[in-house]
């Protein structure tokens, strides 16, 4: 985990609470484009969220969108996202990025350096694409940190 601050717009953090903003989206065989709805990552909570990391898990699923295994060696080289921050207009990808490529494969952890705070109805919009020429994908994404409490 990164820093964390004693002041939020500078009023003192009294209290973190943690926090999951969580949604996963089914991908078609060689699909792209495929957005997460609308509120998946809609922050509607009246206290601004602290992110201090994001998960993201690719998992290969059969047609009635079970987990299987056939997406191998490594989910993450066929499932790519696009992740942008609705409030500000700002890409945490500068494109299209591998999944493989944004996390660390061994734990599926996106760690930020500084914290990431969103506020009241910000979120972020995200798009996945299965690069895989056979099989349907699960693409997971949650961002974890703390709501944070405000004197």
């Amino acid at each position: 985990m990164g820093r964390t601050p004693e002041k939020y717009n500078d009023r003192k953090i009294l209290k973190r609470i943690p926090y999951v903003m969580f949604a996963q989206a089914n991908l078609a065989v060689a699909s792209s484009g495929t957005a997460f709805a609308d509120s998946s990552f809609l922050h509607s909570v009246d206290k601004p969220f602290e992110i201090h990391r994001a998960s993201i898990i690719a998992t290969a699923v059969d047609a009635s969108n079970v987990p299987t295994t056939a997406m191998t060696p490594n989910n993450a080289t066929f499932c790519r996202l696009d992740i942008l921050d609705t409030a500000a207009n700002e890409r945490l990808t500068k494109s299209v990025a591998c999944v493989e490529n944004i996390v660390d494969t061994e734990t599926n952890f996106w760690y930020f350096d500084e914290p990431y705070t969103i506020e009241y109805q910000q979120g972020f919009t995200i798009t996945a694409d299965n690069q895989h020429a056979t099989v349907r994908a699960r693409v997971q994404v949650a961002f974890h940190g703390f709501l944070l409490k405000l004197g």
